[in-house]
């Protein structure tokens, strides 16, 4: 009998779509290693569903997409709060239809679309992780707000995670493994293009950018490609060949995009977007894992002295380098397999 997941998805960037579609892949795969038939549907609005979409085009996935609508930074509160509630209603009489055995959760807050589902639900964050980094990094925030930003993505975020969930798998850059019965820390998560052998060529390009689907300070990258005739990588969806084609490249702090960086072993130059803790702290984690170095537009803005520091970084950081699991996906569907009675062989 064939079982059903329901995976609902943030839409603001392409990361947490770039996400689910690894785990998609890893579920597909492990369902077929024990004989299970499993169906995926994703829900989700902008940016993921636009990345969604093409990659189902592309036939290298398989899976049900719905879209929703779409949410923006710049609605009025109460505009935003009636989309809101239409969406969870959507999402209601589609979990009412559809009878999931497992309901996904990546960056959704649609929480009461999901009351009386009546099946597990596992939710990918990786706010634990960003806590627990905030504090062994002793991070205060700048700003005032920096602070609200803290306190709302990642303080109320982690709550809401433990308490709408089942379990919460916390993608994560060091240890990984149970921190209690709800928390599994998980390696970082990558689609398997990503894990793929790759050979060594030169590259076509020694800089390049690479944007994700966000809008915010996304015209400050473009006007540097231009101004510096620098490569601009922002496919729909991402692909590893794209990426290995640089020696070095410049993202924004968002999981996904430096998750694929590390994957295929590129040294980045990490600028977090301004007042966004998360971005922040994953800019001195990459620094500290001797992965790249973090930046601000600012320097930025003097290229060619980044240039200077970015070698010099490198040639002092390639003894500090430290290894970095991505198979996460893999860790991911092994735990929601489980949840639904379906074992799979250990790994």
């Amino acid at each position: 009998m064939e079982q059903s997941i329901l995976i609902c998805c943030s839409g603001l960037g392409m990361g947490n779509a770039s996400r689910v579609v690894a785990i998609v892949e890893a579920i597909a795969d492990q369902a077929q290693e024990v004989g299970a038939k499993i169906r995926c549907h994703v829900v989700t609005w902008g940016s993921g569903y636009r990345f969604l979409n093409e990659y189902r085009k592309d036939g290298s996935a398989d899976f049900d997409l719905t879209r929703i609508e779409d949410y923006s930074l710049q609605t009025p509160i109460l505009r935003t709060a009636c989309t809101y509630f239409r969406n969870v209603a959507a999402i209601r009489r589609l979990v009412q239809r559809l009878k999931p055995n497992l309901l996904l959760l990546d960056s959704d807050y649609h929480f009461p679309a999901y009351f009386g589902a009546g099946c597990p639900v596992v939710y990918v964050g990786q706010a634990k992780d960003i806590l627990e980094r905030a504090r062994s990094h002793r991070y205060q925030p700048a700003t005032w707000r920096e602070r609200i930003t803290f306190a709302l993505r990642e303080k109320l975020d982690s709550g809401l995670q433990t308490l709408f969930s089942t379990v919460v798998l916390v993608p994560c850059f060091r240890a990984t493994g149970s921190t209690s019965k709800r928390i599994q820390r998980i390696p970082l998560i990558v689609r398997k293009e990503f894990l793929q052998k790759h050979s060594l060529t030169e590259h076509k390009d020694r800089v390049g950018l690479l944007l994700s689907g966000s809008e915010i300070e996304r015209s400050a990258f473009l006007a540097l490609a231009e101004k510096y005739n620098l490569p601009l990588l922002s496919p729909v969806p991402s692909r590893a060949s794209k990426l290995d084609q640089f020696e070095v490249v410049l993202i924004q702090g968002g999981l996904s995009s430096i998750s694929e960086c590390i994957a295929r072993a590129k040294f980045m130059v990490v600028v977090p977007m301004t007042d966004h803790p998360e971005q922040l702290l994953n800019a001195r984690e990459v620094e500290q894992l001797g992965l790249g170095i973090r930046s601000d537009l600012l320097e930025v803005g003097r290229f060619p002295n980044l240039l200077e520091k970015i070698e010099r970084e490198k040639s002092r950081q390639q003894n500090l380098k430290s290894p970095v699991d991505c198979g996460g996906a893999q860790a991911a569907a092994r735990h929601i397999l489980d949840f639904i009675g379906l074992r799979t062989a250990p790994h």
